[in-house]
């Protein structure tokens, strides 16, 4: 007799809570772009355009009553957070973690027509509703927050999932219902093409005067000259890059491993090599229009690390004919990184 007493008394509590339906207010942060930027950024930095504050409409009161009273309402959510947080004016917001390493958030709640906002922190006590309200209609807030001390995790075409936040309310009034659920909708991240930055891009070799007699002593193919130039490259993490030259003042030029000098026409007899330092084979021209992939040169593949890398070449002249002429001339040379 008494376990069919017990047993009647639970069917009717679950029959009366599931009578009282749960309101939805949905928000949606919008879309995060990640750049360069955003990946140097330090940790806890707020990411995209900062706090975004959502009203409801009067279909959204979470919680509603017959009649006006008093009453507490209790934000609750399963987020799990990253044990970092966010400081502003109105308080400190733990900083969830969402399903991109990297990219968290923060969320404010406060009931519409008060001024505080109260952080949700998944462990919020109860909070004091307006006095002589009948329902419960909350504003929202969010923010993006960077919870890496490096570069974001990189994944396309995935969203950002969030989780929603439960809304209990308490109070000895005629509910038509007491429980709510603020619910902010998946956002698109729009990643940005990761490239390095160049530190030194434009920078000028001098080979040095040289005596006529000396070079026209040379055999044909025979180099002089020496100078060393050093180019300094900020990568982002996961990246495979590469790198091609051109001879920028003759584009036609395009396998060889020789780089004319502007007054080439005028067939001076000598023109300029490059090597990777410590390197005896020339490197050969791709070109910076149309690369020609065969004469790519692996310079980095950064991982999950961003690196920075010094990288160092050798110029010297070569001897191209046996008519040597004394003249003046300038070469370009271009470096272009291509990543994979």
């Amino acid at each position: 007799m008494n376990i069919k007493k017990i047993m009647t008394t639970i069917s009717l509590m679950l029959c009366s809570i599931d009578a009282l339906s749960a309101e939805t207010f949905r928000v949606n942060l919008g879309e995060l772009k990640v750049d360069n930027a955003a990946h140097k950024l330090p940790q806890t930095a707020i990411l995209g355009n900062g706090w975004k504050t959502f009203d409801p409409s009067s279909n959204n009161e979470l919680c509603t009553a017959s009649h006006a009273g008093d009453f507490t309402f209790l934000p609750q959510t399963s987020a799990q957070t990253s044990g970092i947080s966010f400081k502003d004016s109105s308080g400190e917001y733990p900083i969830f973690k969402t399903n991109i390493e990297g990219i968290g958030y923060v969320m404010g709640i406060r009931q519409q027509g008060t001024s505080r906002w109260y952080p949700v922190t998944g462990n919020n006590s109860p909070i004091n509703g307006k006095e002589a309200s009948s329902g419960l209609r909350l504003e929202a807030r969010m923010l993006y927050v960077k919870t890496s001390a490096g570069s974001i995790e990189h994944k396309e075409n995935e969203s950002i999932q969030f989780q929603p936040v439960v809304v209990q309310c308490m109070g000895n009034l005629d509910w038509h219902n007491v429980v709510g659920e603020i619910q902010p909708i998946p956002t698109l991240v729009k990643w940005a093409q990761r490239t390095c930055e160049i530190k030194n891009a434009n920078q000028n070799v001098n080979l040095g005067v040289h005596n006529l007699a000396d070079i026209r002593a040379l055999q044909v193919g025979q180099t002089f000259g020496y100078a060393q130039q050093s180019i300094t490259i900020d990568c982002p993490s996961q990246l495979s890059v590469f790198y091609g030259i051109a001879d920028n003042l003759h584009l036609a030029n395009i396998d060889s491993n020789i780089i004319y000098l502007e007054n080439n026409k005028e067939d001076p007899g000598f023109a300029v090599q490059i090597f990777e330092s410590g390197n005896s084979t020339a490197l050969r021209l791709g070109g910076d229009r149309s690369l020609s992939t065969s004469h790519l040169y692996s310079l980095v593949n950064t991982a999950r690390s961003t690196q920075i890398i010094t990288k160092t070449f050798d110029f010297k002249y070569i001897k191209t004919s046996n008519d040597v002429k004394a003249t003046e001339g300038n070469a370009q040379v271009t470096v272009t990184l291509v990543y994979k």
